[in-house]
């Protein structure tokens, strides 16, 4: 992907330096509201044909984004939605922004479960399997 729309916020800044230091090859589009980045990724898919990954920054940023989430959903254009959240030792504690998103119901069938792994791979094979994925699947 040569573009990814989103909000950096503290909860994702591991994926802001890799968009740093691969600034010639992926071109960062930072927005004013996370429900912008995934409109944007619809709306490109939509002109182009290519679908593009968004992300938000922790918690409540994937809720903002649940509008354009769920527009790419009823048309069935392919959209990929990366979200943080505060680390797993602090759920149900009170921590700033902490938010399940798989508790939602709003998200409903409109999301893969989610994956709590740290590390990058889980996001280097989500991308290689949508941007495989056939439109509406």
């Amino acid at each position: 992907m040569r573009y990814v729309p989103g909000v950096i916020g503290h909860g994702i800044l591991a994926l802001a330096d890799a968009l740093l230091e691969r600034k010639d090859e992926i071109h960062f589009y930072q927005v004013k509201h996370e429900q912008s980045a995934a409109h944007f990724a619809d709306g490109y898919y939509r002109v182009t044909g290519k679908p593009l990954a968004c992300f938000t920054s922790v918690g409540p940023g994937a809720i903002n984004a649940l509008v354009g989430v769920g527009t790419a959903f009823h048309d069935s254009t392919p959209l990929a939605l990366f979200t943080a959240n505060c680390p797993t030792y602090m759920f149900q504690r009170g921590a700033l922004q902490a938010l399940e998103i798989n508790s939602f119901a709003e998200f409903g069938n409109m999301i893969s479960p989610s994956q709590s792994d740290p590390t990058s791979s889980p996001i280097s094979n989500s991308c290689r399997r949508f941007s495989r994925q056939p439109s509406g699947s």
